[in-house]
């Protein structure tokens, strides 16, 4: 068996959904067994707790088809294999698992920018089903939110950390990143966004207080 649960860090599942998906329950474990379009091997996928463990079965020897571990295998039978293994993962994870929240700083923004200006986030990119964005009538962006590795943003660790980009006036940029778990921007132009770590390391208050100057940059 094989763990695959990082691909559904962040989410939670739906006990009802799996049940209705066709996962068979055996105490606190969920099942699911499902034959590949070629009828040649066996999808197995099981989900504990927060771990999901996947196979591949080959439905001749019924033991595991180990090119498809192997990434030097490149071939296209082996290609359709994953590409439709990838298929049924990220069904699963659209179709019997909701986004799960639980770092209380993401909540905390969202409820703030909610009760605030009236605005949920959108969620834009099929890739990157954590990262959302908070933007104007108009489309321009204020914030956006993503879930990246710490060393993305220069600290030495792999751990994932949510963070939010916001729009500063280039003259405070400076100033603002002496601000412990305030940083040059991620994937930002950063001229004029900063990130800001939603790990507990920056006050609500000063989170607030960049979110609405942000707001104001982008209306």
């Amino acid at each position: 068996m094989h763990d695959i649960s990082q691909q559904f860090n962040r989410f939670k599942y739906q006990k009802n959904k799996l049940l209705k998906y066709g996962f068979k329950q055996n105490k606190d474990t969920f099942i699911l067994e499902k034959k590949s379009n070629n009828k040649d091997f066996i999808f197995h996928i099981e989900i504990i707790s927060n771990k999901v463990l996947s196979s591949v079965i080959d439905n001749n020897t019924k033991e595991e088809y180990m090119p498809f571990y192997i990434e030097t295998i490149n071939g296209e039978y082996v290609g359709e294999i994953r590409e439709e293994f990838d298929l049924l993962i990220k069904d699963i994870l659209s179709t019997c698992y909701e986004k799960d929240y639980s770092n209380n700083y993401v909540k905390k923004v969202m409820d703030y920018i909610k009760n605030k200006y009236d605005i949920k986030p959108s969620y834009l990119f099929a890739d990157s089903p954590n990262t959302c964005v908070f933007k104007h009538i108009e489309a321009k962006w204020f914030g956006i939110i993503m879930d990246i590795p710490y060393n993305k943003v220069g600290i030495d660790s792999k751990e994932i950390v949510y963070v939010l980009n916001v729009k500063t006036p280039p003259e405070d940029v400076e100033d603002l990143i002496k601000n412990q778990g305030v940083l040059p921007a991620y994937h930002m132009n950063k001229k004029y966004w900063i990130s800001i770590l939603l790990d507990g390391s920056v006050s609500m208050k000063l989170i607030e207080k960049l979110i609405d100057k942000s707001f104001s940059l982008t209306k």
